[in-house]
């Protein structure tokens, strides 16, 4: 038969809950069954889980409940019931015996119970279906499961009359029995398991008519627990739940055929459905549960169906109240019965607000104008409603503050006057947030910023991070899943200020986020630092560069891991490995490698240690290199590794220019650097080194050459001929030049030009006619020009030479050969003059006539002069047309008078006594120095003004040597000066 569904569209499901005053009588209800009597009193009858056996309760009219009597201590009785009132208002209820698997009745006779079982004949009695027919005799429908047939049994005096309704099939299950009230014959609907249908039998005559209401498209495993009911008139309407469309179905009986109408779509519903008439209007109203646990109302009004949830519970057992025509369902979760009227307006636009993570806040609208209290229910699960707390008449706000963070909680309300309540409102969510978590730190650990917090909510899905730049403008970097205090953000960059925070997180809430964690990155440090030894004095560092902000790599060595003297080495960005060498063998070192950049900033180290093998005797010195210093390019160093093991010293030999090696200096055992401060420009050397023992010299080393830069070029003078070139007239070069290169500066700020490359060193004179991008020379500035002298051994810059085009004031400055009576003055030749005067001043306010000079003259030696005096020279040029403004004032010093005499001696106490003249009257003291053989001068020792000697106890490699030669330097300093080193006579140590 065709299911007729509603054109309008189903109105939404609302769910509504019980009555605030709960008793709890019923709290271990399984199945139930109730039923009022005449004077508005309700029986229920239930079976209780917790002991497993049939009970029985009745509330008076005022709604007091009896204490719950056992009716059959079974055990296992009850679990499928059917309680029905007599005319006089006596219960009665049939029921399964399942330990016996018998169908049994128990009915109030007077003041007692009496037990009967109807029928003992195989597993009987399931699902029974009781009503009184007229004349208070008792009708029971049910199944037989041993037969699979529907079964009636019937009281006619005090015998029971069973017989077969229907045994086509698996047929029977879930019946429910009606009296036609037209006639007073019954009705039974129920299902069949086998054709999946809703069936209906009568009493036709003596016998009985069967009909196949609703053929269901389902599983084999359906179950549908009809409801029957006559109207008024005596037509039948079955209510039931068709499982494959999950519809509640109203079907009823015309005089021809019957009619199905969709009561209630996709409604989630259970089995179970009871049927009943509003007694005002007569129209059908159909109780079901759903899967959400709430018992509901579909009713028709204008002939569009709605639900509306009326409890709370497994079971769709129902009742009307005679007297106040209110409906009442169990609620099974509550343990109590509730009533319902349509005619108590619900409360409107109920409205939550979660203020904190503790506490919720509720409002409504009254519409019962103040008549009514009202009830507030809250659900954790979406389904299952608890009553919470109530108001009085009039209040219409509650505050819930037995809530836990991160909770989302649904509440709905309704009106209660006396026994009964209205419908509930609308229920709506509120979704608590998390709290918040605390004590967030930030580290810059590894390669990106390392988060930790704690964790304060239970309730938690996730977290979000968040960070910033400014501590302003926020942005999610990363949501975490889970229950996590700790989180590593690898997106982070090098050498930047963040901001970060986090707040907990729910499918529906975000919690509030912690406090900021402030930090800085640094620069990420290298990692896997490993030392591979090469030999006895060498060795690979390798490391992993994780740094795109750094500038360059630094490499700190130790002898101890304590005390690290200074950087040893520094390497461009990006490098990953570096060979040490000139290490000692059989020595413990350490090594730091981290990442810097130009301001100063540096990474964290990463550290290795390392053990170098012993040397083997007499192996020559492996890595032996000499070039031209960059301490002083007058210089050559000499370096080389140390793989020789049992050594005194190493003899190092020098050829000068192609000629004969020579010993220049014997060092002691594990020297590796040497500095040949003996040198010429213009020169080529070559070295050698050999270890020195007790059983005579070890291997020679490889022989490494050496080839010095030029002596450096000089402008012999610089002239402006006329308002376009300058005549430049160079020295001659050194014999070593390969070419000059002619720079230039262009005024007192210009960059530095290159006006010619590759000139011939033979080139005396030169001719400047522009810049070098081809612009003329500007007549209001001064040029300085200066040669570069280009050999194999390097390049030298030769002194400035400077003029210029216009009538302007000279420029320039003036040096001190650090002379205690005079200065050398040098300055541009300017266009035009037929003459220079200078003038001298010590105050820079006060000056005098130096000198009056000729054209083209651009020097001067001032004599005559005071020792360390500082003066003030100032040049103008002169012409008959006038002059030109003076220079800018330039001022220096004059120079120490120099120590003379200076002798050293060895004393026989084996010391050595340096002396020396003072001739100076304004040094503040002297730094007196030594050096072996050729070496640099080192070990600077200041001692007072107006010393004449000093005594060294030992030389600058440890206690003097006996062949060894000795140099001694003398230097008067003051605060604004100071001289030369004053070399004493070599000393060879005996």
């Amino acid at each position: 038969m065709p299911v007729r569904k509603s054109s309008a569209p189903p109105l939404p499901i609302e769910p509504l809950e019980a009555r605030k005053l709960l008793t709890g009588v019923l709290a271990s209800a399984g199945a139930s069954s109730m039923a009022y009597d005449s004077t508005g009193a309700l029986h229920v009858a239930f079976y209780d889980t917790s002991a497993a056996n049939l009970k029985y309760a009745r509330r008076a009219p005022d709604g007091t409940w009896s204490s719950p009597i056992t009716l059959d201590a079974g055990p296992s009785v009850g679990s499928e019931l059917s309680l029905a009132i007599d005319s006089a208002g006596r219960p009665a209820v049939a029921y399964y015996d399942a330990a016996h698997k018998d169908l049994k009745f128990i009915r109030r006779v007077r003041k007692s119970w009496v037990t009967t079982t109807i029928d003992a004949r195989g597993s009987v009695g399931h699902n029974p279906a009781l009503l009184f027919a007229p004349g208070d005799l008792p009708m029971i429908s049910y199944y037989a499961l041993t037969t699979q047939d529907l079964r009636l049994a019937t009281q006619a005096g005090r015998k029971w009359r069973i017989v077969t309704i229907d045994s086509a099939g698996a047929v029977g299950r879930f019946s429910s029995i009606a009296i036609n009230p037209s006639d007073g014959s019954w009705g039974i609907a129920y299902e069949s398991a086998d054709t999946h249908s809703i069936k209906f039998a009568r009493r036709k005559g003596r016998g009985v008519a069967l009909s196949l209401i609703n053929a269901m498209n389902s599983a084999a495993n359906w179950q549908s627990r009809p409801s029957l009911l006559f109207d008024d008139s005596g037509m039948p309407a079955i209510s039931f739940i068709d499982p494959a469309g999950d519809d509640v179905i109203l079907a009823k009986s015309g005089r021809r055929h019957w009619t199905a109408t969709l009561a209630a779509a996709d409604a989630h519903a259970g089995p179970d459905t009871t049927l009943s008439f509003d007694p005002q209007t007569g129209a059908p109203q159909v109780i079901y549960t759903d899967d959400a646990g709430d018992i509901l109302l579909a009713s028709v009004n204008g002939g569009t169906w709605s639900s509306a949830p009326i409890g709370s519970g497994a079971s769709a057992s129902a009742a009307r109240d005679p007297i106040t025509h209110a409906l009442v369902v169990l609620d099974a979760d509550q343990g109590d019965v509730a009533g319902v009227d349509a005619s108590i307006d619900a409360p409107a636009d109920l409205n939550v607000d979660a203020v904190s993570i503790a506490q919720v806040d509720l409002s409504w609208s009254d519409p019962t104008m103040g008549q009514s209290d009202f009830i507030i229910q809250r659900s954790t699960d979406g389904g299952s409603f608890a009553t919470i707390g109530s108001t009085s008449a009039g209040q219409t706000s509650y505050s819930d503050s037995a809530v836990n963070e991160g909770i989302s909680y649904a509440y709905r309300v309704c009106a209660e006057m006396g026994l009964n309540h209205s419908a509930y409102s609308d229920s709506i969510t509120a979704h608590l947030p998390p709290a918040a978590p605390s004590n967030l730190s930030a580290d810059a650990s590894g390669f990106g910023v390392h988060l930790a917090w704690t964790d304060n909510s239970a309730a938690e899905a996730g977290i979000n991070i968040e960070r910033s730049l400014d501590g302003t403008t926020w942005g999610v970097i990363a949501t975490l899943v889970g229950d996590v205090t700790a989180y590593t953000d690898t997106t982070a960059l090098e050498n930047t200020d963040y901001h970060y925070r986090i707040s907990a997180l729910t499918p529906f809430a975000n919690g509030d986020p912690s406090d900021e964690a402030e930090i800085t990155t640094g620069l990420w440090a290298p990692t896997n630092l490993t030392a591979t030894i090469v030999s006895a004095s060498k060795l690979t560092l390798t490391w992993d560069d994780h740094s795109s902000a750094g500038t360059g790599y630094e490499i700190w060595v130790s002898s101890d891991g304590v005390n690290w003297p200074w950087a040893s080495y520094r390497l461009l960005p990006g490098t990953t490995s570096y060979d040490i060498i000139h290490l000692t063998n059989a020595a413990d070192y350490w090594f730091r490698v981290r990442v810097t950049d130009d301001l100063g900033n540096h990474s964290s180290d990463d550290q290795v240690q390392t053990t170098l093998p012993a040397g083997t005797p007499g192996a020559a010195a492996d890595d032996f290199a000499a070039n031209i210093s960059f301490d002083d390019p007058r210089w050559i160093d000499l370096n080389w590794s140390d793989d020789t093991a049992g050594e005194t010293g190493w003899r190092i030999e020098r050829a000068d220019d192609g000629g004969e090696f020579n010993a220049i200096d014997i060092l002691p055992a594990n020297s590796m650097t040497y500095y040949d401060t003996m040198v010429s420009y213009d020169h080529s050397y070559a070295y050698r080194l050999i270890p020195e023992s007790p059983s005579g010299d070890g291997a020679v080393s490889a022989i490494r050459s050496v080839t010095m830069s030029p002596a450096p070029p000089t402008i012999a003078s610089a002239m402006a001929i006329s308002p376009g070139p300058i005549d430049l007239t160079f020295n001659p070069a050194s014999a070593t030049t390969q070419y000059f290169k002619l720079m230039c500066v262009a005024g007192d700020f210009g960059e530095m030009q290159t006006l010619a490359d590759h000139l011939d060193p033979a080139t005396t004179t030169f001719s400047v006619m522009a810049e070098s991008d081809g612009s003329p020379l500007d007549p209001t500035k001064a040029y300085s020009f200066w040669l570069e002298a280009v050999g194999v051994g390097g390049y030298n810059d030769g002194p400035v030479a400077m003029a210029t085009t216009g009538f302007i004031a000279p420029t320039g400055g003036y040096a001190t050969s650090n002379s205690p009576d005079h200065l050398d003055i040098y300055w541009s030749d300017v266009l035009g003059e037929t003459g220079y005067e200078l003038e001298i001043s010590t105050d820079g306010h006060t000056y005098s006539p130096l000198a009056t000079l000729g054209a083209d003259v651009t020097q001067y030696t001032a004599t005559g002069l005071n020792e360390s005096t500082l003066y003030y020279i100032r040049i103008r040029a002169n012409s008959a047309g006038g002059d030109t403004a003076w220079s800018q004032p330039a001022g220096n010093y004059t120079g120490l008078n120099e120590p003379t005499n200076i002798t050293a001696i060895q004393l026989p106490d084996g010391t050595v006594q340096v002396t020396w003249d003072d001739n100076s009257n304004a040094e503040t003291g002297y730094i007196v120095q030594l050096a072996q053989g050729n070496d640099w001068y080192s070990y600077p020792t200041e001692i007072p003004a107006g010393s004449t000697s000093h005594i060294f106890t030992q030389g600058p490699r440890g206690p003097f040597q006996s062949g060894r030669t000795y140099r001694f330097g003398i230097v008067a300093n003051s605060d604004y000066n100071y001289t030369r080193i004053i070399d004493s006579n070599a000393l060879t140590y005996t």
